[in-house]
């Protein structure tokens, strides 16, 4: 038979006991719950790993075979790589913004975005999109001025390539800040818009049609300093030159003969001649020229470019010229011919008589044969 005192110790070691498994069964819970949260932060880890690496990897059309359109993205300076990505996904190009925002995050690309037009497809993985964006130059679109064409033929090739109206050009041809700022003595831009190949990208920043004409006059002074590595001449100079080589450049393409008519119309010049130049009274007609040039058209007083009644030069060039008859205009050919015509196969007769040029007019021009042309074909 127990004492009091045994009873109650009994007693106190069965509290003991007791406590001690209620707290060995919370520390079983807290173990069950921990290695439960752990298998789930594993298993979560491991989604996010097999998700990001499924977008990664896989481009958004991979399960389509509906065909791919290319979708052209416009990356302005400033624009956020976030805006950019949400436009991805709304063209379908990628799946995810906010999988793709993490990505570029997390190797610390979204801040080295370029400047550009990019053409993305849906077709390509978002790890080649976002290099595209980061590592090319984007789209640059071409636009090729040829040797010999007036300042709103130059307008109308811009146009027609996608760089805004002629007419906007033909505005800015006559800008006084721009004449002002590149040294032309001149009333408009005629014959300093280089003829060049050109590559631009419609997302550079400011007014892309001064851009363009910038450019090209950055190109015509380039090639100046070619024409003369001595160093440029004067402004007036330059002008004056310019305007004869428009003129040479007008009347042939062929290499061999642009020195040498640059020597008739200096010889001309010199003699006190009339230069009698198609070309300038052509463009004195202006842009809406029919092609049909008559002896009205010669007789004109009226046409400030018309060299069968002004003396010297025009007062500007009548096309841009190429540097090629730049250079012949700077170095013409040593020589004593005065006249020259037209053969009907691209190149011309030369003569220092006006008896021996009007032989030559009677045979190649007054009775034409069915395949003449002035216009040189050479290879």
């Amino acid at each position: 038979m127990q004492t009091e005192n045994e009873n109650r110790q009994s007693g106190s070691d069965d509290n003991i006991t007791s406590l001690v498994g209620k707290k060995k069964s919370k520390f079983k819970k807290i173990i069950s719950i921990g290695l439960l949260l752990m298998v789930l932060a594993v298993g979560f880890f491991s989604y996010r790993v097999y998700e990001r690496n499924a977008f990664l990897q896989n481009p958004a059309n991979a399960e389509k075979n509906a065909p791919v359109a290319d979708v052209f993205v416009m990356v302005k300076e400033g624009r956020t790589f976030s805006s950019i990505a949400r436009e991805l996904e709304e063209q379908g190009v990628v799946s995810s913004s906010r999988l793709l925002i993490r990505y570029a995050v997390s190797e610390k690309l979204a801040d080295k975005i370029r400047v550009g037009e990019f053409k993305l497809n849906a077709s390509m993985t978002p790890v080649e999109i976002v290099s595209a964006l980061t590592t090319g130059r984007g789209v640059l679109h071409r636009l090729f001025i040829p040797e010999g064409i007036t300042m709103w033929q130059v307008a109308k090739r811009a146009e027609a390539a996608g760089f805004g109206s002629a007419e906007e050009f033909n505005q800015l041809f006559y800008d006084k800040a721009l004449l002002a700022e590149f040294v032309i003595p001149a009333e408009s831009l005629e014959g300093y818009l280089f003829p060049e190949t050109y590559f631009f990208s419609f997302a550079q920043s400011g007014d892309l049609q001064e851009n363009v004409i910038r450019t090209m006059l950055q190109e015509f002074y380039k090639n100046a300093e070619k024409t003369w590595p001595e160093g440029l001449p004067s402004a007036e100079k330059i002008h004056k030159h310019i305007t004869l080589a428009s003129i040479v450049e007008k009347e042939t393409a062929a290499p061999s003969e642009r020195a040498r008519i640059a020597g008739v119309y200096l010889n001309r010049l010199r003699k006190n001649m009339r230069l009698q130049a198609d070309p300038t009274t052509i463009y004195g007609l202006g842009k809406d020229f029919d092609g049909n040039l008559t002896r009205n058209h010669l007789y004109n007083r009226n046409n400030p470019y018309n060299t069968y009644r002004i003396m010297g030069l025009p007062k500007g060039p009548i096309c841009s010229p190429g540097l090629a008859a730049m250079q012949a205009t700077k170095n013409p050919e040593k020589h004593r011919l005065i006249y020259f015509v037209a053969k009907g196969d691209g190149s011309h007769v030369f003569n220092e008589t006006l008896a021996n040029h009007n032989r030559a007019v009677r045979k190649y021009q007054l009775i034409r044969r069915k395949n003449y042309t002035s216009t040189y074909q050479g290879k």
